[in-house]
């Protein structure tokens, strides 16, 4: 990816102190380069931003290349938003998720499944019940980070979404990180199974609801399930109270 100013960066001093809590926190050497990763957006970007992708965590080529999604993940990020354009897929090159208006970042922008080089070079990877522990672990590190940079997607694209890509191991984190989106007038969206999800994620798997002003909030949403399980419950009763007579 060409050099240049990102649409959001963490600061040096911030950058070196993350990277350096990371590594002690993950019981990593001091040389271990694991980031911070910034987004793929350019400050000077003229695309505007039409989807926000929220990933868990860099690896090594995104940590190499310095720009989150670097390989199959971009690939894959792409090619999904083709299909739900109506598109085909075509040859990927790194540049089209700037180009077609999607910002990738990360709910934890250093390195957590890194290992060795000679261990990397041999074919061994981390764990990823480990590698899932320490994106855990360091989020709360992490969690400002993505709130200022969400606030400022939404200042100067109000027409965004959020699509959560983080897998179920998340939910807890990508649960806090939904509230930031809401916050700031972010449509969002998470990616796993919505038979996965607790109840307080359910509305935003219909696209067609975004925007509504008369959505509802987890609150509400279980007064009215439960409002909707006792009319079903009479209901019942009363059709067997009919059948028996």
């Amino acid at each position: 990816m060409a050099a240049g100013r990102r649409f959001y960066e963490v600061d040096a001093v911030k950058a070196e102190e993350l990277a350096m809590n990371c590594r002690a926190m993950w019981g990593l050497p001091a040389n271990a380069r694991i980031g911070p990763v910034n987004t793929n957006y350019h400050a000077t970007s003229a695309h505007p931003v039409r989807l926000v992708v929220v990933c868990e965590s860099p690896s090594f080529a995104e940590v190499k290349n310095g720009s989150p999604a670097w390989e199959d993940t971009g690939v894959k990020i792409l090619n999904r938003w083709r299909d739900s354009q109506g598109g085909g897929e075509e040859e990927f090159e790194y540049r089209q998720l700037e180009e077609n208006g999607i910002y990738v970042t990360n709910l934890v922008r250093c390195q957590a499944d890194w290992v060795t080089a000679d261990c990397y070079a041999q074919g061994a990877r981390l764990m990823t019940t480990v590698k899932d522990e320490r994106v855990r672990n360091a989020w709360p590190l992490n969690s400002d980070f993505l709130a200022e940079e969400l606030r400022r997607v939404a200042g100067r694209h109000q027409g965004a979404s959020v699509l959560f890509a983080c897998g179920s191991a998340f939910k807890a984190q990508v649960r806090e990180a939904t509230k930031f989106a809401e916050a700031v007038g972010l449509n969002w969206m998470v990616s796993f199974h919505p038979s996965r999800l607790a109840q307080q994620l359910s509305w935003h798997y219909n696209p067609q609801a975004w925007g509504e002003n008369q959505r509802t909030f987890p609150s509400q949403r279980n007064e009215k399930n439960r409002n909707e399980k006792e009319v079903t419950e009479a209901e019942d009763d009363s059709l067997m109270d009919e059948t028996s007579s």
